[in-house]
């Protein structure tokens, strides 16, 4: 039997817990907020991550999980300000690591470096390199924590399958021998262009395109086949560079 806590004070603390993550004040609360019921039923069913129930006023729905932990049911109003994405279905409240892993080593394949600050493109290339089986996936200092809920949001849920590592620095790379593998419209054209057997992709922030700080240390130049236009979203030609390295590496 779950334990029901209802709560109808935007004074609650909990509640402002809840507030400041939504706000991406997630490695400061320690949690993040799910939405979404297909994501919230199978993450509430996976004991690598503790997690609790939001449910709105009046749900009466069994939720798998919510046996023997308290569920915290909100009043309507209040549900409505975290259930920020208009879902309707309860949101699971998930603890998250208050720091990334320190730069995990690469021993073969692709690595994604994600240097990107907006959440939302952050969490739809962890999607996509999830579903193109890359082993790892670094999110360099500057970029966007990869569980605000926008970045969870926008993965589907990825991020909590994908072996993430912080990447404090691009020199970490060089010194492993890591190759930079950079997306640039002077780079060898993709139909021609050798993915090392380990090397670490490297896509460019819209604007200011590779970090200045990449610059220094060696690098592929890879291009991808375009017309018409100036460049690809960061997040499609990031998806469009996976899938030359997967169809290459299915062909072995």
């Amino acid at each position: 039997m779950n334990r029901l806590t209802f709560i109808e004070s935007d004074q609650n603390p909990r509640f402002k817990r809840w507030k400041k993550c939504l706000k991406g004040q997630v490695r400061k609360t320690g949690v993040t907020l799910v939405s979404g019921e297909k994501v919230t039923l199978e993450l509430a069913q996976n004991p690598q991550w503790n997690s609790t129930w939001l449910v709105p006023e009046g749900w009466e729905i069994s939720l798998p999980g919510s046996q023997d932990r308290t569920v915290f049911m909100l009043s309507k109003e209040l549900f409505s300000e975290v259930d920020s994405f208009g879902t309707g279905h309860p949101l699971l409240e998930v603890e998250i690591p208050e720091a990334l892993p320190d730069s995990l080593p690469l021993d073969s394949g692709m690595a994604l470096v994600v240097p990107f600050q907006d959440p939302r493109n952050v969490g739809a290339v962890i999607r996509t390199a999830v579903g193109m089986g890359i082993p790892l996936i670094y999110i360099w200092e500057s970029g966007a924590y990869p569980f605000h809920p926008l970045a969870v949001r926008a993965s589907a849920g990825a991020v909590f399958q994908a072996r993430l590592s912080r990447l404090p620095s691009f020199e970490v790379l060089n010194d492993r021998g890591i190759p930079l593998v950079v997306l640039e419209a002077e780079g060898t054209p993709a139909g021609e262009f050798v993915f090392p057997d380990k090397c670490a992709l490297l896509p460019g922030i819209e604007g200011p395109g590779i970090p200045e700080e990449a610059l220094n240390f060696p690098m592929l130049r890879v291009s991808l086949p375009m017309a018409n236009i100036e460049s690809y979203n960061a997040t499609v030609a990031t998806a469009l560079a996976l899938y030359e390295w997967r169809t290459r590496r299915d062909r072995i």
